[in-house]
């Protein structure tokens, strides 16, 4: 059981940092590098938060490469990484996608059913994404159409490096493989909550997490390779964080959208 040990401490580690640590550390590097002077306090705050919360997990993975490379799951760069993940990353945005609105308009209607009477959802999304870590991604892609790419990649690259290639592993070796992939796809789709306004809404990108969680962690196990998951989860992002509301737009005729393309 000490691989699982390993695996909560880690978890409990990104967890500290997202909740206490990355916030302040994102305001005094914005207020460091002099971004307060382009930008307003609160939007440079969200921006250095992007790459911010990718630092975790490469660091730790980074670290267990070079002491026990054993433990993770390895990088393992290929040309052919590169078509499988974008292919995987396309399928796995419109599987998310489906799922997330999906879950959203059935919830929807059930509390209505029930005589509830839940707040507008999509307004929430749209209220979220004014605040929240997804802002955080809008703004530096706003502010830096190219750099913002590479901001939200460096955050999503460490988010797989955690759950996919330290996580995923660690629960492997204690519980076996069904078990052990379960519960790093239950700690994912977890960690997705933290920050939402309402459980309505988590369960937008708690949807998306399920068919991230399952299906690159199906293939870490089977595949073997990073490369291509961290491509993958950085494709799905941009096609329902990024193409998604301009996909909107084009289709309401120019009118802004304001909430990501689940």
């Amino acid at each position: 059981m000490l691989p699982l040990l390993f695996g909560v401490l880690f978890c409990l580690l990104f967890y500290s940092w997202l909740r206490w640590g990355m916030t302040p550390i994102a305001a005094l590097v914005g207020s460091v590098a002099g971004l307060n002077k382009l930008l307003p306090f609160r939007v440079a705050t969200l921006v250095v938060q992007v790459p911010l919360y990718g630092v975790p997990g490469i660091v730790i993975y980074s670290i267990l490469s070079l002491v026990a490379p054993d433990s993770l799951v390895p990088f393992g760069v290929s040309a052919t990484g590169l078509v499988d993940g974008a292919l995987v990353g396309i399928g796995l945005a419109a599987a998310g996608s489906a799922l997330g609105r999906g879950s959203l308009v059935f919830t929807t209607l059930l509390f209505r059913r029930g005589g509830g009477r839940p707040k507008d959802p999509f307004k929430e999304l749209e209220s979220f994404a004014d605040t929240g870590w997804l802002r955080g991604y809008s703004l530096a892609q706003k502010y830096w159409p190219r750099a913002g790419y590479l901001l939200a990649f460096v955050g999503i690259a460490g988010e797989e490096f955690l759950h996919r290639g330290i996580v995923l592993p660690l629960c492997v070796k204690s519980l076996g493989v069904r078990y052990g992939l379960m519960l790093s796809i239950a700690i994912f789709v977890w960690f997705q909550a933290i920050g939402m306004p309402s459980l309505l809404v988590a369960q937008v990108p708690m949807a998306g997490a399920l068919v991230i969680g399952s299906v690159l962690g199906y293939l870490a196990i089977t595949d073997g390779r990073m490369f291509p998951l961290v491509l993958a989860h950085f494709v799905f992002f941009v096609c329902l964080v990024y193409l998604g509301p301009k996909a909107a737009e084009l289709r309401k005729g120019g009118a802004r959208a304001q909430y990501a393309g689940y």
